[in-house]
């Protein structure tokens, strides 16, 4: 089985999505034989239709800052059976041996940016500095245990660090070396077209992230993430309201 940890915000579901490009998971051992559909319609198996699929589904036009995590959560669901990513590697599946796992790693920083845009109440917290503190531990600690993770019976392992994909063009080779580990075809133009949708969201959610607070006042809060847990001004206070604003300007300047 292959399976992916990631710190938080270190981009394990992206990641996933460029290897599922390639061919070797087109069996009936894998998603596309076990019925994974959404709205309707099955993942394919031509590559240049999975890039067509992504592009309608997993990182449409409408999806944004607001409804990232909705729409990721969706998908999670229904692909980690088969190919699993989490945030720790204590909840790696263990009864589909034998296993090849990418551990990531990650800057606190880029987590942080990555993260906060889809979260901006983390634990129905506002990020005030100590809360920015907590998560900055989290992240560090993911990247020790990642780095001295000790290989298991039947595994085999490779460390890569996301930050290599903060960019606008795929990183061929972190790309690559993800391909020969897990020894499935390299289809880098592919990828690339779906790095390039991944990396224009991200862009287009910071900018509405800026623009709603900039423009919008409390309490409000359009984040569908949260529309039943938090979404009350009952829950977060003006003084809140005005920490997340203040984050998400200092971080997407």
């Amino acid at each position: 089985m292959h399976r992916i940890a990631y710190p938080i915000g270190g981009l394990g579901n992206h990641i996933r999505w460029l290897c599922l490009l390639s061919e070797e998971y087109n069996n009936f051992e894998t998603i596309n034989g076990v019925g994974f559909f959404v709205n309707g319609k099955m993942f394919p198996f031509d590559t240049d239709k999975k890039v067509k699929f992504i592009q309608e589904n997993v990182y449409p036009d409408n999806r944004n800052c607001f409804n990232y995590i909705e729409i990721e959560l969706n998908f999670k669901r229904k692909i980690n059976q088969y190919f699993q990513t989490t945030h720790y590697i204590t909840d790696f599946i263990t009864d589909k041996s034998p296993h090849k796992s990418i551990l990531v790693t990650s800057t606190v920083q880029n987590c942080i940016k990555h993260y906060f845009k889809f979260h901006p109440l983390w634990n129905g917290n506002a990020w005030k500095k100590s809360d920015r503190d907590v998560f900055a531990q989290k992240i560090l600690q993911t990247n020790e245990n990642h780095i001295k993770y000790t290989v298991n019976k039947d595994e085999e392992i490779l460390l890569v660090n996301s930050d290599d994909l903060n960019t606008e063009v795929l990183n061929y080779s972190f790309y690559d070396r993800i391909c020969e580990f897990l020894k499935i075809s390299n289809v880098y133009e592919h990828a690339n077209l779906c790095h390039k949708l991944w990396y224009d969201l991200q862009r287009r959610s910071e900018l509405l992230l800026k623009d709603f607070f900039m423009n919008a006042t409390y309490p409000d809060f359009p984040w569908t993430t949260y529309k039943d847990k938090y979404a009350s001004s009952n829950v977060y206070s003006e003084q809140d309201w005005n920490e997340m604003k203040n984050t998400a300007l200092e971080l997407y300047r």
